[in-house]
């Protein structure tokens, strides 16, 4: 999966169980990750603000060292995915078990 749609799939899930906690609709990248962050769903902000970056900076790059400096940080990227994923899945669990018609994609 292209690491724009994975942003956009991410950023889509956050908004709908933001939404579900009484938030405000996200309307950008940025926006979920404050959302997510003001959650405790992503614990290092300044990570996900530099994932969005490398992904603004590689729809432009032409270079083989931009190219190796964001692949660099993609093992972090990963894990921090990953991580969301499984809190993501636990609020999930949570919502549904609290009250199934309230959870996100119910």
């Amino acid at each position: 999966m292209k690491s724009d749609a994975l942003l956009a799939a991410y950023r889509k899930a956050v908004g709908e169980f933001a939404e579900a906690q009484g938030m405000n609709e996200v309307p950008s990248p940025r926006g979920a990750l404050k959302s997510a962050f003001a959650l405790a769903w992503i614990e290092d902000e300044v990570l996900w603000l530099e994932m969005l970056e490398a992904r603004n900076r590689m729809a432009h790059a032409y270079d083989s060292v931009t190219a190796l400096a964001v692949y660099d940080r993609f093992r972090a990227f990963l894990q921090a995915f990953q991580a969301l994923t499984a809190r993501l899945a636990e609020a999930l669990a949570d919502s549904k078990g609290a009250n199934p018609e309230s959870a996100p994609g119910a």
